[in-house]
């Protein structure tokens, strides 16, 4: 018998010798036959009709052989307290199969092991074995978000929490902003695909049956900017000022706190479970409306814990539940720990790969906070599959550590940044590793575990598709930790390092190895077929990206300074083939790609994504265009300059905080055209004598203005607010003004430029003078580290 292969692995289990063959006549026995065992026998039932052929009939009384019982058993003051609550027995003999828990979930996961133990049966026959099973972490949870795109349809919900229970995971977090549809403000999230009440109801119904409980995130303080974007809701927002955009609620404006509270409890009404999650992370703009003649007289971090304190002792009362909150914004400000009420379960998230000490547990508990969740993540952001490679040291080390401490559980984050444009399906791999190293005593080896998934998962014991899987979502060879961000660079006609091609040629020899694997084990594949279609629809983006970086340099030697139509015929028509490949080519990902989301998921959002696959496209078209008529010429590389804060490093680490940069010039005359480009990091704000043109951080793409109708004769001022939050800073700025047909302005990085850390009101449209403003501190013209991937 080959070693079974099961996620998670049981604590404890011990074969016996010999084995037992299954067939039709086998039938399921429930002594107490409730609702929640005929659930349980109803998955094994499907299970032998999905492995085997027959499904299994439920008996009215208790077969004398070929009989798989499910039976509850009483309590044992002996063991250990999560094997009461959730664990459970497993006895495989020769004519009968007992599952025995103390509780419901128990004999529930019981069935679960055995349905994996069909998936591993050799033709019907599985081993004789004894199995006793519990959890390491009580609680056990996925957060998913759903509030930048892919909400799903009622029936994927569903298939989510089914297949969650299925590795045993008991809590599920839909992450909301403004994706649910409150009756009380019915314009929040209509048109983005917010989950209906009916909605809420299927997924609640569901989840309940299969000992999930659901906890919505709901964002009660910052990340709120679309929520609070609707003129209604406005008033709620702490920054009121004209042109700012709103982020957070205000924390100190009593209709704000009634407007949260009435969502809370309309949401609240539609999900009930323990918990209330109230998001709170992020809120980075509190301190600087609404609220800072409160932030100044008791700090930031006070304000912060007295409003998330108000929220709890509402859901308290008004709920009776307890609170989840994001500890990251109180931990910025530990002095304010004594002021939040230590109650709340304090979720504690941190994606880093490696070398950190997870330090922040022990402030929570040394502050008096006895309820604290390890929060990890997939890495599912900003790519198109995620990077695992990342993904699984975040979840395997803080899962670890949650384990250590006896923290109160582990909820493994997924995010959407970037459009969500990694399909769901993409996330079990991660969802299932950590469902894992949460329940195992030891966190799983990452190779070994990928053969189990592939076993369990997708029902094909292979280690080539093993290995197929892991190209995919293991990528660290490349220094990139966020691929789709690289994808989605407009295509330049420049030459390439030569590093970085050779790291591609790597990336590509391992998608067509992948793709060939998928396309040989798709038949045979058992469960999730269609999962391969979306894990070659990436390793497709993954063999463009290489091929498009490749043309570019290629394109760009054959150039040199000349024109395409200078070229020899020969190599005229090479260029238009080649760029026609790319184009058909990335046609073909995005017509796929748009198949696959409309498959499961829900349309708003989808047409940002296909927006920006057609974009890039479109210069593919226009370089073919260019190329028809011998005017195709390489993109020459940038003069602009970067500056900042006069910091001593920023290109390593600057202060955090906002800097406010003024640059003044004049015109003799109105000019005929003009334009801003802008790039910066973290994030800013342009402005063009008083009106704000542009918006840029460090997660955009670089972002160009036409401002010609903004220029005028003398003065003009441009002004930029730009914030820093943690690591290295810089602007990259640049204005070209067309005077006239033989005068060009450029304005980028230069001396002129001055600097301040705190500004009036109206600063935008007035220079700097005095001490109080600093000269800019020049970092360097072109791409230089760590910008030299933006795609400028």
């Amino acid at each position: 018998m080959r070693e079974l292969k099961l996620i998670p692995k049981p604590r404890e289990y011990k074969m016996t010798g010999g084995e037992v063959s299954l067939s039709k006549d086998w039938k399921i026995y429930l002594p107490a036959n409730t609702e929640e065992e005929r659930i349980a026998a109803n998955s094994l039932a499907e299970e032998a009709l999905n492995c085997f052929g027959w499904e299994f009939a439920i008996a009215a009384s208790e077969p004398e052989s070929g009989v798989i019982i499910i039976k509850m058993i009483p309590p044992d003051n002996n063991e250990p307290e999560l094997f009461n609550q959730q664990g459970y027995t497993l006895a495989i003999e020769e004519r009968k199969i007992t599952i025995e828990g103390a509780s419901a979930a128990g004999r529930f996961y019981g069935a679960q092991t055995l349905r994996q133990i069909f998936r591993n049966a050799d033709g019907a026959r599985i081993p004789l074995m004894r199995i006793k099973d519990w959890p390491s972490l009580k609680w056990r949870g996925i957060s998913d978000d759903i509030s930048r795109g892919q909400v799903s349809m009622a029936e994927d919900f569903k298939n989510i929490i089914r297949e969650l229970a299925f590795y045993k995971k008991n809590l599920y977090q839909p992450y909301i902003e403004d994706m649910f549809a409150f009756d009380s403000s019915p314009q929040v999230g209509r048109a983005r695909g917010a989950i209906t009440k009916s909605e809420m109801a299927e997924m609640v119904a569901e989840a309940k049956k299969y000992h999930v409980t659901l906890v919505p995130v709901f964002e009660c303080l910052g990340h709120q900017d679309r929520l609070l974007s609707l003129p209604e809701n406005r008033q709620y927002a702490e920054l009121q000022t004209p042109g700012k955009d709103p982020w957070s609620f205000s924390p100190v404006n009593e209709d704000a706190f009634l407007f949260v509270t009435k969502l809370i409890d309309e949401l609240a009404a539609s999900a009930p479970s323990p918990f209330f999650h109230i998001g709170g992370d992020e809120s980075w703009d509190v301190g600087k409306g609404t609220s800072a003649k409160e932030v100044k007289k008791k700090g930031l971090g006070r304000v912060h814990a007295e409003y998330f304190s108000r929220l709890n002792r509402h859901i308290q009362t008004r709920h009776n539940r307890k609170t989840m909150l994001y500890a990251d914004m109180i931990l910025k400000h530990p002095e304010a720990l004594p002021h939040l009420d230590n109650d709340c379960i304090m979720v504690d998230w941190h994606y880093e790969a490696n070398n950190i000490e997870y330090s922040s547990i022990s402030k929570l508990k040394e502050a008096g906070f006895k309820y604290i969740i390890a929060s990890p993540g997939i890495w599912s952001w900003a790519n198109y599959y995620p990077n695992y490679s990342n993904g699984f040291a975040s979840v395997g080390n803080f899962s670890a550590k949650a384990k250590a401490e006896d923290l109160m559980g582990c909820i493994t984050s997924s995010w959407g940044d970037d459009g969500a444009e990694n399909l769901r399906e993409n996330n079990w791999l991660g969802y299932a590793f950590s469902a894992a190293a949460e329940w195992e005593a030891e966190t799983p080896d990452a190779d070994r575990f990928l053969r189990k998934y592939a076993a369990v998962h997708l029902g094909c014991d292979s280690e080539s598709l093993a290995a197929a899987i892991k190209n995919l979502g293991w990528f660290d060879y490349l220094n990139v930790n966020y691929l789709a961000r690289i994808f989605h660079k407009m295509p330049r006609i420049k030459q390439v390092d030569a590093k970085w091609l050779e790291a591609l040629a790597q990336l590509k020899e391992k998608m067509e190895e992948t793709r060939k694997e998928l396309r040989l084990r798709r038949p045979g594949l058992r469960f999730h077929k269609d999962y391969i279609d979306i894990m070659d629809n990436a390793a497709r983006r993954n063999i463009y990206l290489a091929e498009r970086d490749k043309a570019m340099d290629t394109l760009a030697r054959m150039l040199g300074e000349k024109k395409s139509g200078e070229l020899s015929p020969a190599n005229q028509q090479e260029i238009i083939a080649l760029l026609e490949k790319l184009r058909d080519d990335l046609a073909g990902i995005a017509g796929e790609f748009q198949e696959l989301w409309l498959k499961r998921y829900k349309y708003p959002k989808l047409d940002s994504n296909m927006q920006r696959l057609g974009a890039q496209l479109g210069v593919l078209q226009d370089f073919i265009a260019l190329a028809k008529t011998g005017d195709l010429t390489m993109r020459q590389p940038t003069e602009a300059v970067w500056f900042w804060y006069p910091d001593v490093n920023p290109q390593e680490s600057a202060t955090s905080g906002t800097r406010y940069f003024m640059r003044v010039f004049e015109l003799a005359k109105e000019p005929k055209e003009g334009a801003v480009r802008c790039w910066a990091d973290d994030k800013a704000a342009v402005y063009v004598n008083g009106e704000r043109v542009l918006e840029v951080s460090y997660y955009d793409q670089p972002k160009l203005r036409r401002v010609s109708s903004l220029l005028k004769k003398g003065k003009n001022y441009i002004a930029i607010e730009a914030e820093n939050t943690i690591g290295a800073a810089g602007i990259l700025f640049e204005a070209r003004i067309l005077v006239d047909d033989d005068t060009t302005l450029v304005i980028t990085g230069d001396d002129e430029w001055r600097v301040k850390e705190k500004v009036p009101a109206s600063w935008v449209t007035k220079a700097f003078k005095g001490g109080k403003s600093l000269k800019v501190k020049l970092l360097g013209k072109g791409l230089i580290p760590p910008w030299e991937t933006i795609d400028w």
